[in-house]
């Protein structure tokens, strides 16, 4: 592997990490973007998921005391329901097509959250929507973040259950999506070695991510949540079009 692309792997999973501890998610919806540009959008799907799963591991025992299983559960199962439509999505949908619906659609929740809108999120069926459509984008985009943010900062949870609820559900479905993956023949000795090289990027991501999450108040938090919902959403549009 060329220097130049290593490099760029190990700074790009740093700068996912960083944003992803403090936020509780992020880590794919960065980092997916511009590693498209780096080993290619389908590669970039699939070490996503391999850097992401390390991350969500750390992140989850350090929080598993404030999960809320309560949501995290019906959420998971959907979202096993929606993996497989992902990997077919995978093969058969251009990646620029489904960037841009991630985008517009990440757009038009925060817009509407932002206006005060709220929907029943105690309803079963939108824990089964968020979690099948997170699964489905969890396989065929890696980006699967969105509903599942947005469903939890709907039933307003505070900062400590957000983030160990969101870190329970996607360490899982990494796991999930990981071992599809190698049933299915994505992951080789390329994908291996980008992941093993973007580790110390990672760790060093982490525990900075850490230092500054401990300094912010329930208000400071919710924004920035909402700063790296929009940010995700602007970078996939510009990857769809500009990649």
């Amino acid at each position: 592997m060329p220097l130049g692309d290593a490099v760029a792997i190990s700074l790009l999973a740093f700068g996912a990490a960083f944003v992803g501890t403090i936020s509780g998610f992020g880590f794919a919806l960065l980092i997916v973007p511009p590693l498209s540009f780096v080993v290619g959008p389908k590669e970039a799907v699939v070490l996503s998921n391999a850097l992401g799963v390390s991350w969500l591991a750390t992140m989850f025992v350090r929080l598993r005391r404030d999960v809320e299983w309560g949501s995290a559960l019906p959420l998971m199962v959907a979202a096993f329901c929606g993996m497989p439509f992902g990997l077919l999505v995978l093969e058969v949908v251009p990646g620029r097509v489904l960037q841009v619906v991630l985008g517009v659609n990440v757009l038009l929740a925060i817009f509407l959250l932002s206006k005060g809108v709220r929907i029943n999120s105690q309803s079963r069926v939108f824990d089964g929507v968020a979690g099948f459509v997170s699964g489905v984008l969890n396989t065929s985009t890696s980006m699967n973040g969105p509903p599942i943010v947005l469903h939890l900062q709907n039933k307003g949870l505070a900062p400590g259950p957000f983030r160990a609820t969101i870190a329970a559900f996607f360490v899982v479905s990494a796991i999930v999506t990981l071992t599809l993956y190698a049933a299915s023949g994505r992951i080789g000795e390329y994908e291996l070695k980008a992941a093993v090289l973007g580790l110390p990027g990672l760790g060093l991501g982490y525990l900075g991510g850490s230092f500054i999450v401990g300094r912010m108040n329930a208000g400071q938090f919710r924004k920035f949540v909402m700063a790296v919902l929009v940010a995700s959403a602007i970078m996939a549009l510009a990857g769809a079009f500009v990649g």
